[in-house]
């Protein structure tokens, strides 16, 4: 079992954050993914932010058709499963 736990800690401190956790706006692990109009995930601190200056979205600079904001649950889930599997290798999920 020990062998087990060294191997999977080898195993995520040589895996990156995945790409679908990252917020494009701040580049950070998104702790609360929504879908703007233009179908991306953003964390919805940083695309509220933007929204209240901008009419177009931020990675394709096409015009929104609303602000409105849609939870993405599956990609909170991702985020959760990273950060738990970081937590049980001693790692920080945010390095």
């Amino acid at each position: 079992q020990k062998k087990q736990i060294e191997k999977l800690r080898d195993v995520i401190a040589a895996r990156t954050k995945p790409p679908r956790i990252i917020c494009p706006i701040s580049q950070d692990i998104m702790v609360n993914p929504v879908v703007a109009a233009d179908g991306h995930t953003y964390e919805r601190a940083q695309i509220e932010a933007w929204l209240r200056t901008h009419d177009r979205a931020p990675l394709t600079n096409a015009v929104l058709r609303h602000k409105e904001l849609t939870p993405n649950e599956a990609i909170r889930r991702l985020v959760r499963k990273f950060m738990e599997e970081c937590r049980k290798a001693g790692r920080d999920p945010h390095a």
